[in-house]
Order: C-alpha cells, then structure tokens, then sequence
C-alpha cells in the first residue's frame, strides 16, 4: 500500500495553506467601507503597523461627549490626588463598597470591577465619579492587576465616603508623598 494513502498529507497541505492565508495582515483602505459594508468589524484587519493599531488605536485622550451625563438623583464625589505637589495622571480610581460586619462594625472594602463606579485622573490630577449611588465607599487606585485601598495622607486612616442621592462630595485635595504607582 502506498504512503500517500494510508496517511493523506496531501489533504492537509491545502488546509494548512488556507488557514495561513486567512491569518495575514491585511491593510483596510478607507473607501473600502464607504459603501457602508456590514459588518465592520469583519473587515477591521490589523494593518502592517502593528504598533498601536490593534484592536484599535491606543489613546488616553477623552472626549467630552464620551462621558456619561449626570443622572440628578446619583451622587458625584470629586479629589485631587497629588504626589509631591504633581497630579496624578490618567490613573484609574474606584469606589469600592464598605462591608459591615454582622454587629455593625467597617471591616473591609469590596471591589467588583465590572460595577463598581470608576474613573480616570485628569490632567491636574482630579478624579471625578459621576451616577455613584447611594452607599458608602472606599476609594480605590487601581494600578495594573493589582487594587490599593488609599489611606488619607493627614490622619492614615482609609478614606471612606457615604455617598448619598443627588449628594455633590468634593473630598479636596490629597497630597500623598509616594503611591503605588509605576
């Protein structure tokens, strides 16, 4: 019996050839979907610049019209973080709930990251949390995969807000002299 048979490589070979093929780097013209084409995201290919072109370009830039309008009966809660006098900047910050044990006592704070209210630090380092619901929070720097739940620089005690509906908080400024950030 011959080889070719009993194993048929030359079966695969064109599959192996197909699969390559679809897997290249294609570059989009921008008229190519001027005819409204749909879906978008299929012909969304990585372009021969990888650099920052994948999945979309990397931008730390908001647009005012990105942010979410204020709901009137959600909270706001405002702070300036600065680190030796300098803003802290495009940094994630969240307000995490306070947990209460059963006699009533602050034990801890808990960070759901796919609810909890969130936001950057702008240029002078403000960090502003609009629609927070009513509650008590912990504030939170979020730095890479890990979460730190921030003490006041006056007193090191943590810094802990309630938050009630259509309140407007504006915690100041926080001057911490190190942080854990890169």
């Amino acid at each position: 019996m011959m080889a070719h048979k009993k194993y048929p490589y030359f079966y695969l070979v064109p599959l192996f050839i197909f699969i390559l093929s679809s897997c290249s780097l294609i570059k989009i013209n921008q008229q190519d979907n001027q005819n409204g084409a749909y879906p978008v995201g299929t012909q969304t290919i990585i372009q021969n610049e990888i650099g920052n072109n994948y999945p979309a370009p990397a931008t730390t830039e908001f647009k005012e019209s990105a942010l979410p309008t204020h709901d009137s009966n959600l909270g706001i809660v405002e702070v300036q973080i600065l680190i030796n006098d300098a803003p802290v900047v495009d940094t994630l910050f969240f307000l995490a709930d306070v947990l209460k044990s059963q006699d009533g006592l602050e034990i801890a704070t808990s960070l759901d990251r796919t609810i909890a209210p969130r936001a950057f630090s702008d240029q002078e380092g403000v960090v502003r949390f609009i629609n927070v619901k009513p509650g008590r929070y912990g504030l939170i720097l979020y730095e890479g995969m890990n979460s730190y739940l921030l003490l006041n620089p006056m007193d090191g005690q943590a810094i802990l807000v309630t938050v009630g509906s259509r309140d407007n908080l504006d915690l100041g400024t926080m001057r911490f002299s190190e942080l854990p950030l890169d």
